[in-house]
């Protein structure tokens, strides 16, 4: 029950913050995506808007939501990909998720194939979205990985 308020509570929370969700990436095992994306990358011109982000799995599970928020000053994408951990906490078997928060950059290689490399965010980048996520519960992992779950 848990689960259909909270990914809408973060949704919401990263949206007040300049997050967008657009499924511009491709997922595993999607077929004429896949080569839609091939084709895409391409580009020998490419842009953010040319060259979608793809999915990553976790322990063979999709992102249950990724968010974006563009970044053409810099020409890069800071994106939050967050999972289901598998992990159920009692009482009342609560989700726990986990949040992934990345600067995706825009990468040419040989001047035909493009693609995006996920690089660690900045410490300001990894502040303003923790406060985005502010009416969650959250805890800071290595890295740029954060637990979530929402308030009892």
């Amino acid at each position: 029950m848990r689960t259909v308020r909270m990914l809408p509570l973060c949704a919401r929370s990263l949206r007040s913050s300049s997050f967008s969700e657009r499924p511009l990436y491709a997922r595993p095992n999607r077929g004429i995506d896949d080569w839609r994306w091939i084709l895409q990358a391409l580009n020998p011109d490419p842009d953010q808007a040319s060259i979608p982000l793809l999915g990553r799995a976790y322990k063979g599970r999709s992102e249950k939501l990724l968010l974006r928020r563009d970044r053409e000053h810099k020409g890069s994408i800071l994106t939050v990909r967050i999972w289901d951990s598998g992990v159920r906490l009692l009482p009342g078997r609560q989700t726990l998720y986990f949040a992934q928060v990345s600067e995706e950059q825009l990468v040419q290689r040989f001047g035909l194939f493009s693609y995006w490399r996920s690089a660690p965010v900045s410490a300001d980048d990894m502040r303003q979205t923790r406060e985005a996520l502010g009416k969650l519960e959250q805890k800071f992992e290595q890295g740029n990985l954060l637990l979530l779950r929402s308030y009892n």
